[in-house]
């Protein structure tokens, strides 16, 4: 049965990682790293948030609905077949509204945190030409300092981001070959997925290391957006199985050894509905908060099943 949940964490995996959101996010923000930046401050910051947050309510919030309610797919189609899948496809009635409730407060949650980013990048770019007005610089010369510094920080920003894209490739294209292999071959395997990991974190370390303000607002706008969407495709896969007729869901720790202790007591905890709207995976009451990875499923699917019984390690 463990199977069925690796399914769906896969499906949830692809849309968290988010290359294409990230490329989307990159190309907006980078248009916004030219000299009318600096000429209009407080004007362009407030147009490019308003633009950010189109972008992920018109596209990405969308998207991460569909990819929730097909996230329950695998776990409805193993305990009631067809027609719990086509019961809990479309939303309805109770469940309709307090999903589109649940979804308007986390597009609100975004959009404080990217206010929060908007004006701290407002202010350092004030600092910036505050510093260059010290300096004795002309404010043509700021301007183009500061241009050529965003786009030189940017594509190397941006060239982080493929090392990632390729280190888990890596990292996926391993952990495939380890469930595929057999046991004399399974020692050689898991090497490979650890350097693979190692790899990713390496490249994750990277981006870290970058120091011009404008490539720090970017990162930090794109983990505010991936939690967001996040946030979304659980309230989706849980709000699914509501519709299906499933009142008590289970807390499902998906990290295995991994996983924070808060994520790790709660596995197996039977959540009613208004238990699970507050305090679900990713509602922030845990360490790891908004980002959590957990997911909640039918209390009567982990009934019985001894591959649940521990914390699962995803694939």
């Amino acid at each position: 049965m463990a199977d069925k949940i690796y399914a769906s964490i896969a499906r949830r995996r692809d849309l968290i990682e988010g290359r294409k959101m990230q490329g989307d996010l990159h190309n907006l923000i980078s248009r916004y790293a030219q000299a009318r930046l600096y000429r209009e401050t407080g004007k362009i910051v407030e147009d490019m948030g308003r633009r950010i947050v189109r972008l992920m309510a018109r596209e990405y919030f969308p998207y991460a609905q569909a990819v929730g309610k097909a996230a329950a797919s695998p776990i409805l189609e193993a305990m009631g077949g067809r027609s719990l899948l086509e019961k809990g496809s479309t939303f309805r009635g109770r469940v309709l509204s307090q999903f589109k409730a649940y979804s308007r407060k986390n597009l609100l949650a975004f959009r404080a945190q990217l206010a929060k980013e908007l004006g701290t990048l407002g202010g350092e770019v004030e600092a910036a030409f505050a510093e260059g007005f010290r300096d004795g610089k002309a404010r043509k010369r700021i301007i183009q300092d500061l241009v050529e510094s965003h786009r030189d920080e940017l594509k190397r920003l941006k060239i982080v981001r493929e090392e990632i894209g390729q280190a888990t490739g890596k990292l996926r294209a391993a952990e495939g070959r380890l469930g595929r292999a057999s046991k004399r071959k399974a020692v050689r395997v898991r090497k490979e997925v650890r350097k693979a990991r190692a790899g990713l974190t390496k490249a994750k370390g990277k981006i870290r290391t970058t120091k011009d303000f404008y490539a720090r607002f970017e990162t930090r706008v794109q983990g505010h957006a991936r939690d967001a969407i996040r946030r979304e495709a659980e309230a989706a896969q849980t709000s699914a199985f509501h519709q299906a007729g499933f009142a008590r869901l289970a807390w499902v720790a998906v990290n295995g050894s991994d996983a924070c202790p808060s994520c790790s007591a709660r596995h197996g905890r039977v959540y009613t509905e208004a238990q699970a709207r507050a305090d679900g995976p990713g509602k922030g009451g845990t360490y790891c908060g908004d980002a959590c990875m957990c997911l909640l499923v039918p209390e009567s699917y982990m009934a019985g099943n001894e591959s649940l019984a521990e914390p699962l390690r995803a694939a």
